[in-house]
Protein backbone atom coordinates (compact mmCIF):
# COMPACT_ATOMS: atom_id res chain seq x y z
CA UNK A 1 0.00 0.00 0.00
CA UNK A 2 1.94 3.07 -1.12
CA UNK A 3 1.43 6.30 0.90
CA UNK A 4 -0.02 9.20 -0.80
CA UNK A 5 1.61 12.54 -0.97
CA UNK A 6 0.58 15.93 -2.11
CA UNK A 7 4.27 18.52 -2.48
CA UNK A 8 3.80 22.58 -1.83
CA UNK A 9 6.27 23.95 -4.07
CA UNK A 10 8.08 23.48 -6.88
CA UNK A 11 11.19 25.23 -6.38
CA UNK A 12 15.24 23.61 -6.43
CA UNK A 13 14.30 21.29 -3.44
CA UNK A 14 10.61 20.53 -4.83
CA UNK A 15 11.62 19.14 -8.01
CA UNK A 16 14.21 17.08 -6.48
CA UNK A 17 11.27 15.72 -3.96
CA UNK A 18 9.25 14.79 -6.75
CA UNK A 19 11.47 13.40 -8.65
CA UNK A 20 12.16 10.72 -5.51
CA UNK A 21 8.80 10.70 -4.76
CA UNK A 22 8.07 9.05 -8.70
CA UNK A 23 10.78 6.64 -8.11
CA UNK A 24 9.70 5.48 -5.41
CA UNK A 25 7.23 2.09 -4.87
CA UNK A 26 6.24 3.25 -1.98
CA UNK A 27 4.85 6.81 -2.79
CA UNK A 28 2.00 8.23 -4.96
CA UNK A 29 2.30 11.49 -6.19
CA UNK A 30 -1.27 13.00 -5.39
CA UNK A 31 -0.77 16.53 -6.38
CA UNK A 32 1.45 19.34 -6.36
CA UNK A 33 0.70 23.20 -5.03
CA UNK A 34 2.12 26.13 -6.80
CA UNK A 35 1.87 29.93 -6.43
CA UNK A 36 2.60 30.25 -9.75
CA UNK A 37 0.74 27.43 -12.41
CA UNK A 38 2.82 28.88 -15.60
CA UNK A 39 6.02 28.13 -14.10
CA UNK A 40 4.71 24.49 -13.10
CA UNK A 41 3.70 23.88 -16.25
CA UNK A 42 7.49 24.96 -17.46
CA UNK A 43 8.52 22.88 -14.66
CA UNK A 44 6.82 19.66 -15.32
CA UNK A 45 7.44 19.89 -18.89
CA UNK A 46 10.67 19.45 -18.68
CA UNK A 47 10.47 16.85 -15.48
CA UNK A 48 8.66 14.89 -17.42
CA UNK A 49 11.67 14.04 -19.41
Amino acid sequence: MSKRVVVWGTGFVGKLVIAEIVKHPLFELVGVGVSNPPRWVATSATSAG
